[in-house]
């Protein structure tokens, strides 16, 4: 159980949003639509016009996966931060 920082709180997860992506693909679920679940679909829940997608004009923070879901880079403001 993940809890916020000296207290009860629930923090959520303690799994990261990669992990989950994999855990999603693993049980079935198509990786376009854990793709979309994992950033489209909360940028929009959120009203979150300059994320989720990539798109001229938005935030380009995008991560390289191979084949096997493996991080292969990372890019932050468009920007090679890792990998």
């Amino acid at each position: 159980r993940a809890t916020l920082t000296g207290s009860d709180t629930i923090a959520g997860s303690s799994i990261s949003l990669l992990d989950a992506l994999r855990n999603c693909v693993s049980i079935g679920i198509p990786l376009e639509r854990a793709v979309y679940a994992a950033t489209a679909a909360p940028a929009r829940a959120i009203n979150a016009r300059d994320t989720g997608s990539l798109e001229a004009g938005k935030c380009a923070d995008v991560i390289i996966l191979d084949r096997d879901l493996s991080l292969k880079a990372v890019y932050i403001d468009g920007r090679r931060f890792h990998g």
